[in-house]
């Protein structure tokens, strides 16, 4: 859509005007309030973000085969949940992640598992997900960081 064009070429401004006329005639689009959070995600607005996104969260679907836009909003609330400290609702959406993706070890849910048990002070699983994450891509930057925020 014209709204994602906007939001792909950092035009977030011009992307919500966009997001916010779909909604005026669909209130419920899957895809603007999609649109929408990621935007208040990537400007810092955590509420904002999992506000929206929790307004699409029941219309996804248990699974996928294939990472998508709904993995990066799984993956995106993860994260704001993370960043309001809230490790345990955080934990919540990266399991939720990786059920989205079965048979799939994608990085992304096990780097945010491992960021929240370190929170949690749960060091020795942190390190077990961590190195899990570099063994499927060597020298991926929040494993690495994770595995350095350990040795401190």
């Amino acid at each position: 859509s014209l709204g994602w064009g906007y939001y792909y070429q950092y035009y977030y401004d011009k992307a919500k005007q966009h997001f916010n006329k779909v909604l005026k005639n669909d209130a419920g689009n899957h895809d603007a309030l999609l649109g929408l959070g990621t935007i208040a995600y990537v400007l810092g607005d955590f509420d904002g973000a999992i506000a929206l996104f929790n307004k699409v969260l029941p219309g996804i679907s248990p699974t996928a085969a294939s990472w998508d836009k709904n993995s990066y909003m799984l993956e995106n609330l993860g994260w704001c949940y993370y960043y309001k400290k809230e490790y345990d609702k955080s934990l919540e959406l990266f399991k939720r992640l990786e059920n989205y993706h079965p048979g799939i070890d994608y990085i992304a849910p096990i780097n945010g598992t491992g960021w929240c048990e370190l929170m949690k002070g749960n060091k020795a699983e942190a390190q077990k997900l961590f190195q899990k994450s570099l063994k499927i891509l060597p020298f991926n930057y929040s494993a690495e960081t994770g595995m350095k925020a350990l040795a401190n």
